[in-house]
């Protein structure tokens, strides 16, 4: 059976920079409209379902916007995180790179196309 070659694909830390930033203002907004819901239907909210006859029923339930509002503060603190070692990765990659930064990546470069 033959290896599959594995596809090299480069990185674009100033691309993935630009993106994590979009979807943390988006994250910011899906909370802002979260909140803003919570507060005017409150915590729980009258929905109506079918009950085992298929007639409606009014029950009470949990705000589904209780949800998002979680996983919208989830996601924000994973994205900071994200946003701060992408900042990292762009600051280092702006710096003239040394002899030695370029000897150390063609050897890493060699050693994994040796493992291929």
């Amino acid at each position: 059976m033959m290896k599959k070659k594995k596809l090299k694909v480069l990185s674009d830390p100033a691309g993935e920079l630009l993106d994590a930033q979009t979807a943390l203002d988006a994250m910011r907004q899906n909370l802002k409209l979260a909140t803003q819901d919570i507060a005017k239907k409150g915590l729980m909210v009258q929905t109506v379902i079918c009950d085992s006859h298929g007639k409606p029923v009014k029950v009470q339930r949990i705000n589904p916007s209780i949800k998002i509002q979680r996983e919208a503060l989830r996601t924000i603190g994973v994205l900071k995180k994200q946003i701060e070692g992408l900042q990292k990765e762009v600051a280092a990659s702006e710096k003239p790179l040394t002899a030695l930064d370029i000897l150390a990546q063609m050897k890493k470069e060699k050693e994994a196309h040796e493992s291929d």
